[in-house]
C-alpha cells in the first residue's frame, strides 16, 4: 500500500495577465478544528497563500483548505484569480521532486470553475477589500456554510465561470439557486418560515422575491424603487445576466458577514 504524499507547508502564487493586484497586503491568522493550519496571505501585484501545519499532514488536506480559501476570496473579489504556481514544501517523508509532482497533478486536474468568465475579470465586481473581513470566525462561518450548500455553490460557480455553457443556461442555473438558498437560510435562522420551496404556493419569484428584499435593499436599490420591479423579477434572463451575476456575488457574501 502506497503512502499518502504529507508535508508541512503549501504555498501558491496568483496573479493577473493584464493589470496588477492592489497592495500591499497582509494579513495572518489560524484556522482549523481539530488540525490547525496557520495562514498568511500576502498581496502587492501578485497574491500569495502559505498554508503550513507544525506536522506533516496530506497534501490533500492542505489542498482542501486552500480551495475554501479561494472561494471565499472569489465572493469577495467577484471573480477567482488565476494560479500561477502551487507548491508543497517542508516534508519529513517525501523529496521536493515527488512534491513537485504532487503539485503538477493537482494544478492540472483543478475543476474548471476556477477560471472566472471574462465579464468578472473586465468590470469593478470586488464587493469589499478581503483584509477588512477575513477572519477565523469568518472562515468557519464559511466552511459550514460550504457543507450546507453543497453542489448549490458548484453550479454557481460554473454559471459565472469560463466555460462553454450558454448564457441563457448558465442565467436559468443561478436564478433557480434561489430556491436551496431559501432553505438554507430557513436552516439557520427564523427567516421564509412561510416559504416552501419545490410545494404548491411558493414560487422561485416568491424565493427571489424574500432574498432581495431580506438581503438585498441596497443592492437592488434601482430595482426597488422603481415601478417595474415586479416586471424584473418576471423577466430575470440573458439581458440582466452581467448585473444579476454581480449581485448575486454581493448578496451570498452579505448574508454570509450577517448570520
Amino acid at each position: 500500500m502506497e503512502r499518502p504524499f504529507i508535508c508541512k507547508c503549501l504555498t501558491a502564487e496568483y496573479e493577473e495577465e493584464k493589470s496588477v493586484l492592489r497592495g500591499p497586503v497582509h494579513i495572518q491568522f489560524d484556522i482549523g478544528k481539530e488540525q490547525l493550519f496557520h495562514v498568511d496571505i500576502e498581496q502587492a501585484v501578485i497574491r500569495s497563500i502559505k498554508i503550513s501545519t507544525d506536522s506533516d499532514v496530506s497534501i490533500f488536506d492542505l489542498n482542501t483548505v486552500l480551495s475554501k480559501i479561494e472561494r471565499l476570496l472569489m465572493l469577495l473579489d467577484g471573480r477567482f484569480i488565476q494560479l500561477k504556481e502551487m507548491k508543497f514544501s517542508e516534508s519529513d517523508v517525501f523529496s521536493n521532486d515527488s512534491l513537485i509532482s504532487c503539485a503538477q497533478n493537482l494544478t492540472a486536474q483543478r475543476l474548471s470553475y476556477f477560471c472566472s468568465a471574462d465579464f468578472c475579470k473586465n468590470a469593478p465586481y470586488r464587493l469589499i477589500d478581503f483584509e477588512n473581513v477575513f477572519t477565523p470566525d469568518l472562515f468557519s462561518k464559511w466552511d459550514d456554510l460550504l457543507d450546507e450548500l453543497g453542489v448549490v455553490h458548484q453550479m454557481f460557480l460554473y454559471s459565472v465561470s469560463d466555460s462553454k455553457i450558454t448564457i441563457d443556461v448558465k442565467c436559468a442555473f443561478l436564478v433557480e439557486l434561489a430556491e436551496p438558498i431559501v432553505e438554507v437560510v430557513k436552516e439557520r435562522t427564523y427567516y421564509f418560515a412561510s416559504l416552501e420551496p419545490g410545494s404548491r404556493g411558493t414560487t422561485l419569484k416568491n424565493c427571489l422575491d424574500a432574498l432581495i428584499t431580506k438581503y438585498g435593499e441596497e443592492i437592488f436599490n434601482k430595482e426597488l424603487s422603481s415601478n417595474q420591479y415586479n416586471q424584473f423579477l418576471n423577466v430575470l434572463g440573458p439581458y440582466y445576466i452581467e448585473e444579476y451575476f454581480l449581485n448575486y456575488f454581493k448578496l451570498m457574501t452579505l448574508y454570509i458577514l450577517k448570520t
